[in-house]
């Protein structure tokens, strides 16, 4: 039995050092502008469920499940938590490892298919240090516990179609199920492992025995599938068919009307080029990551092009065409249907674990000879950049972009969405608390008070009794800016305070506005 663990202690001790450091760490990242907004289906939900209360279903809702947020809810009233530092600390640590979990899952499941424990670790790592979505994992509770579950449901999937039995399709319709009352795209996964189960019985069609049992397969992954789609989305216990048809529908034609910055020009968030995500992907994926995962990609397609008939049966080859699916699928989806996607590629990180996998297969071709210790003094190249990066910029690494586009100064500011989200606004109130200035100071965002409201949330009650927000700009003592939607200095306020720059271009900023007292 200890000799079945071997392989995975590795990984597990990597594991270990990633919590060790989120538990140390994870006090220090702010609130965005939605995480009173995600909690709040999450709050609708419990209340509907423990105190019959049915505002669920008379508020105004965006569709989209609530069953990580309803997790985040049931764990904060059963601590009892009632101050919001305490209840949104809770929720940044909980999203953040259940981030981790899914990067084990990805890393458990490329030891899977290489048998490689070196291989294992290095899943782990492009999954750990991609500075994006690592600091999104704190403060984002809808798409990242999303890609968590989705890696979940892969490497559920994988050990499903290894061993053809019907707990692991059980196991799987839960997993993927739940990933779907937290994000509706979970659907397209879901239609792929079922297009695979349906050329499962067509190649068992004169094998009575075997056929039965992948028909057995297909029934017990659709119905508790369903059963995890509509035991953890609540919405949905009033009429679930039509409203999940519902939700399916607003999805596809969501809309939110706003400007984003994309390559120095605001467009309309409606009517964003195709070229969006492709170009976002590109200059925010750690440069090593990206190279592997496009390799892999490439290699996959030759070998499907030199024999694609392999790809159509149960085997290791249909696994890597299940990821190439998983990432193209929604992509193309996204791109045909001209769904909206904004601020960066947030609302399709989930893709981010077929690719690394796709990578770890590239890599795992060309490990043999040397070529085991260039890619240790890559890995170790890369890991100790983006390590660095992110230890710099702990509050920023959202922010990460790699060398493929410019940091010439004030470039990125000048083309691209930065702190959109608006975080890191906590670390500007922060430095005017610890002034300790003889009076009240009011400060000011214009119209983004409500991250100020946010982010105070998080101050200590000394330190947030020295803040008076307040909305006019021109009547504070200091204006606080993320440059979201005004990518230009603000020269009517001289006095700069204060900076943040992340690669050479600002991303927080206080101008000193006037010496008025409160």
């Amino acid at each position: 039995m200890k000799k079945r663990l071997y392989p995975y202690i590795p990984v597990l001790l990597l594991f270990v050092v990633a919590v060790c450091v989120a538990l140390c760490t994870y006090r220090q990242y702010g609130m965005s502008w939605d995480e009173q907004l995600q909690r709040a289906p999450g709050l609708l939900s419990y209340n509907y469920i423990f105190n019959g209360s049915n505002e669920l279903f008379e508020t105004e809702s965006d569709n989209h499940g609530a069953a990580f947020e309803l997790f985040l809810v049931i764990i904060e009233k059963s601590l009892g938590l009632t101050v919001p530092a305490e209840i949104y600390h809770m929720r940044h640590l909980v999203s953040h490892m259940v981030y981790l979990l899914g990067a084990l899952a990805v890393a458990l499941l490329a030891l899977r298919t290489t048998a490689s424990r070196a291989l294992s670790c290095i899943a782990f790592l492009a999954m750990v240090f991609m500075p994006r979505i690592y600091a999104h994992s704190f403060f984002n509770s809808k798409d990242v516990p999303f890609l968590a579950f989705m890696a979940m449901s892969l490497l559920a999937a994988h050990v499903a179609f290894a061993r053809q039995k019907g707990v692991y399709f059980v196991i799987l319709g839960l997993v993927l199920g739940y990933a779907t009352s937290i994000r509706i795209m979970g659907v397209s996964l879901f239609c792929i492992i079922f297009f695979f189960l349906l050329l499962d019985v067509w190649h068992a069609r004169r094998e009575r025995r075997i056929m039965l049992a992948t028909l057995r397969n297909i029934l017990l992954l659709s119905v508790f599938f369903c059963f995890a789609v509509y035991i953890s989305w609540p919405y949905l216990w009033r009429s679930p068919v039509s409203t999940f048809v519902e939700s399916f529908q607003l999805m596809t034609r969501y809309a939110w009307k706003s400007q984003v910055l994309f390559m120095g020009e605001y467009l309309d968030s409606e009517k964003l080029p195709w070229t969006y995500f492709p170009v976002w992907f590109g200059i925010t994926t750690p440069l090593l990551w990206l190279v592997c995962g496009c390799a892999g990609m490439l290699l996959l397609i030759g070998s499907i092009a030199r024999n694609p008939l392999r790809y159509l049966y149960n085997t290791p080859e249909r696994g890597r065409l299940l990821l190439f699916g998983s990432f193209w699928g929604p992509v193309l989806s996204v791109i045909v249907l001209h769904s909206v996607i904004y601020d960066d590629w947030r609302h399709l990180y989930f893709v981010y674990p077929a690719f690394v996998l796709l990578g770890i297969h590239f890599l795992y071709t060309i490990y043999k000879g040397w070529y085991p210790r260039l890619i240790a003094v890559a890995c170790v190249v890369q890991i100790g950049f983006v390590g660095w990066f992110t230890a710099r910029n702990l509050n920023f690494s959202q922010v990460y972009f790699n060398p493929l586009v410019s940091h010439e100064n004030e470039y990125l500011r000048n083309n691209y969405e930065l702190d959109y989200w608006g975080a890191g606004i906590r670390k500007g109130m922060q430095y005017l608390a610890d002034k300790k200035l003889d009076s009240v100071v009011a400060i000011s965002s214009g119209g983004m008070t409500l991250l100020l409201e946010n982010n105070i949330l998080l101050l200590d009650p000394a330190d947030a009794a020295r803040l008076k927000i307040v909305y006019d700009r021109d009547s504070c003592n200091y204006f606080i800016t993320n440059f979201r939607l005004h990518k230009e200095d603000y020269t009517k306020y001289p006095g700069v305070e204060y900076d943040i720059k992340v690669e050479n271009s600002t991303v927080l900023r206080i101008y000193k506005v006037s010496d008025l007292r409160y």
